[in-house]
């Protein structure tokens, strides 16, 4: 389901529509995207691992979380220089 909307954002930055420089834009620009497209998900930056119910991990927030009452997603990114 959040397959669809991603990959409409990648298609808006390859058309120059949505611009980003480095990671922390593309963070926001990605959540200002999503919560747009999602309105009946909430959409929160660098929410704590604990949310998915995680312990055994390195990593202690995930960049961009979505979830409503029944479902949870995670995203992760990373932007290549």
């Amino acid at each position: 389901m959040i397959h669809k909307y991603l990959q409409a954002f990648v298609e808006e930055l390859k058309k120059g529509r949505i611009e980003v420089y480095n990671e922390f834009s593309l963070q926001h620009e990605l959540g200002i995207y999503l919560r747009n497209a999602l309105p009946n998900y909430k959409v929160e930056f660098e929410r704590n691992v604990s949310f998915f119910n995680l312990t055994d991990t390195i990593k202690k927030e995930i960049d961009i979380v979505i979830y409503n009452k029944n479902e949870k997603f995670a995203i992760e990114l990373k932007f290549p220089r």
